[in-house]
């Protein structure tokens, strides 16, 4: 099991403290991959990042303010309500397709309290690689090879049916989370701030079939017409299994191989920056 630790602010890591003279901080946005759900602090990506950009020879911080369940919407309300305040040098962003999904969590207007909507509710809860029924017939290894094949097909009709709607040109959430990745860069900008949207793909299909590709090129379009640097962490994962970089076979949320494909990354595009340079 992975314990997470939080601060006194609530956000992943040690506790933010007024940054010293010549140090660079990073400030992370996203949801739970963001957060690092089920991989160790050490091992998430806006620590793999700072850590490698402090092979230089400057002094780099990261700040984690990834919260699970978190859409576009609200990673720009925490930009607003705490990042800017970190004074930070780059913004990153960590995007996945559900951002564009309503907040996970709305109130109840009987009563008053705060209600778990169901995340992704089209798509089999079990997630991707679940068991066959427990009777005897599915203890026959080719009756548990049908099943797996026929469940397969339906989960992929799933997951394309829900990403195609969420994503569709006059699709509520996807209008909304553009607008919001709009004013994060716009945000960012004003203050001369590099702002970096990284992309997660969906953790299925990982080849040049890809179902999301399409997407992914439509979100890397409005981040760079908005003014921000995008990365796609799909070529980096091309032609892998996508069950050896999930935390569980029953959780999907990438473990410390694609943090580790993401903070080389997002190091990579913060080390060409002004001021990010090695020493010498």
């Amino acid at each position: 099991a992975v314990h997470h630790d939080v601060n006194p602010a609530g956000f992943r890591g040690p506790a933010f403290r007024p940054m010293a003279a010549g140090t660079r901080r990073l400030v992370f946005l996203g949801d739970s991959f963001t957060f690092g759900e089920g991989v160790r602090n050490e091992d998430t990506y806006p620590e793999v990042a700072a850590r490698l950009l402090r092979k230089s020879g400057r002094p780099v911080e990261s700040c984690n303010l990834g919260v699970g369940g978190y859409n576009t919407t609200q990673e720009a309300e925490i930009l607003k309500l705490v990042g800017l305040d970190l004074h930070p040098d780059v913004v990153v962003l960590g995007y996945t397709l559900n951002d564009a999904e309503p907040p996970l969590f709305q109130m109840d207007p009987t009563s008053g309290k705060p209600v778990r909507r169901p995340r992704e509710s089209l798509i089999e809860s079990e997630g991707a690689f679940g068991r066959p029924p427990n009777s005897p017939l599915y203890r026959l290894h080719l009756a548990q090879a049908v099943w797996q094949v026929q469940r397969q097909r339906r989960l992929t009709k799933q997951t394309l049916d829900y990403y195609t709607s969420l994503y569709a040109p006059s699709s509520a959430g996807r209008v909304e989370s553009e607008r919001a990745l709009g004013e994060i860069i716009a945000a960012c900008s004003q203050r001369e701030t590099v702002c970096i949207v990284v992309m997660f793909p969906v953790l299925y299909n990982l080849s040049r079939d890809y179902p999301f590709k399409s997407i992914h090129e439509e979100i890397g379009a409005v981040v760079r017409k908005a003014g921000g640097r995008y990365i796609d962490l799909l070529p980096a994962l091309m032609n892998q299994d996508a069950r050896t970089l999930i935390v569980h076979p029953t959780d999907q949320h990438p473990n410390e191989k694609v943090h580790a494909h993401a903070g080389r990354m997002v190091a990579e595009e913060i080390s060409r920056l002004p001021g990010f340079s090695p020493e010498r």
